[in-house]
C-alpha cells in the first residue's frame, strides 16, 4: 500500500462512488483503529461515532458528492477490510 503514511500511521484512500454505505459503516464497526472521512475542504468525520455516522449518511443522501472526499485508516490492518469500498487516493 504505496500511500501509507508511517509518520502518521494513516492511510488516504476515497470511496468508490457506487456502494452501499450501510454495508461500508457496518465494516467501519469492525475496524481496530479510527476511520475518518474527510471533505475536499478539510472538515473531518471520525466515521467510528454514530453521530458522525449520521451525519455522514444524512449529507450523502442529498447532493453531495462523497466520493470526492477521502477516507483516513489510522490502523494499515483496517485497509483489507475497507478495501472493496475503497480506491487509490486521487490526489
Amino acid at each position: 500500500m504505496e500511500a501509507y503514511d508511517k509518520r502518521l500511521g494513516a492511510k488516504d484512500m476515497n470511496l468508490k462512488s457506487n456502494i452501499d454505505i450501510a454495508k461500508f459503516l457496518l465494516e467501519i464497526q469492525k475496524c481496530q483503529g479510527e476511520v475518518y472521512y474527510e471533505t475536499s475542504d478539510g472538515d473531518r468525520l471520525n466515521l467510528s461515532s454514530t453521530l458522525s455516522q449520521y451525519i455522514f449518511c444524512t449529507v450523502a443522501s442529498h447532493s453531495y458528492d462523497w466520493s470526492q472526499g477521502t477516507i483516513c485508516c489510522m490502523s494499515e490492518e483496517d485497509i483489507p477490510k475497507l478495501s472493496p469500498y475503497l480506491e487509490e487516493s486521487r490526489a
